[in-house]
């Protein structure tokens, strides 16, 4: 029954996927909307579409520079509703070099467009599934700058996608001393400020992934954390941001994440214990 169920959604999608390798830009772009609209919400028909061996065309399509931007960006949101599927679609889309090939995106792309976002949004999906692609993200200075920078000052969505992904990609002195390197205190720091609408905290789903990108860089790392302890937004240092989290008045998992953090920074020797923070 579900080799049959499999055969039918075949059967139904092969005439827009055939005009995904039409050389008329127009069809294509309506193959790919077509596309992501099958797969939105239904894990079955996103493994039908992996199964039918769409991923490496899509991946072709989100890369090639000298395409519509629009047919980029319709391949790039494809790819990402896929890898909001079940652990084996995602293990199918990371064998196929998806991670690798997002991280090349990114690479190139303006920062503030629209592309940027959404490879961030589909590589974010994709490490969220364990065993994250680590390798496939580089200690290269120059992306990490980018990716600190986005964390910074990009959209609301691209600077939470940045966050986690940077969060789960921190799993070592090397990746710590990179990441601090490339400016990400200062980014972790803007996260857990107030924002110009927010009466006295950031929201949760701001402040919890920089909580653990926080947390991940100061971890065992005596220099990460002196460089916590004095990196400032605003007027704030980390250690002052993360003292004002800690209350009662804070959602529970942002003040336990504040709390780890000053832990950390102090364990590794920059905090004192007889600091009043």
């Amino acid at each position: 029954m579900q080799q049959l169920t499999v055969f039918m959604d075949i059967e139904s999608s092969r005439s827009y996927i055939d005009e995904l390798y039409s050389p008329d830009s127009g069809k294509i772009v309506e193959a790919l909307v077509t596309l992501k609209n099958s797969v939105i919400g239904s894990n079955r028909q996103k493994s039908s579409v992996i199964q039918q061996g769409v991923v490496p065309r899509l991946l072709q399509l989100m890369s090639d520079d000298t395409l519509d931007p629009n047919i980029r960006l319709e391949a790039t949101i494809t790819i990402g509703s896929l890898a909001k599927g079940t652990p084996e679609n995602v293990t199918s889309l990371v064998e196929q070099g998806t991670a690798t090939a997002l991280v090349e995106v990114l690479k190139t792309v303006p920062v503030e467009t629209k592309l940027a976002e959404a490879a961030l949004c589909a590589l974010r999906s994709i490490f969220l599934h364990p065993p994250a692609p680590i390798s496939s993200l580089p200690a290269d200075m120059r992306l990490l700058t980018r990716l600190t920078q986005i964390a910074r000052e990009g959209s609301p969505t691209a600077r939470a996608c940045v966050v986690r992904i940077l969060s789960i990609w921190c799993g070592g002195a090397r990746e710590q001393e990179a990441l601090c390197a490339a400016g990400a205190c200062a980014a972790a720091a803007a996260a857990l400020a107030a924002g110009p609408t927010r009466s006295d905290h950031p929201p949760p789903a701001r402040a919890l992934p920089a909580l653990d990108l926080l947390a991940a860089m100061c971890f065992e790392n005596a220099n990460v954390s002196q460089v916590a302890l004095n990196t400032r937004h605003g007027d704030k240092t980390i250690p002052e941001l993360l003292t004002a989290l800690v209350s009662r008045d804070k959602p529970l998992p942002v003040a336990m994440g504040a709390a780890r953090c000053l832990t950390f920074i102090h364990r590794a020797g920059a905090l004192p214990a007889d600091d009043n923070r």
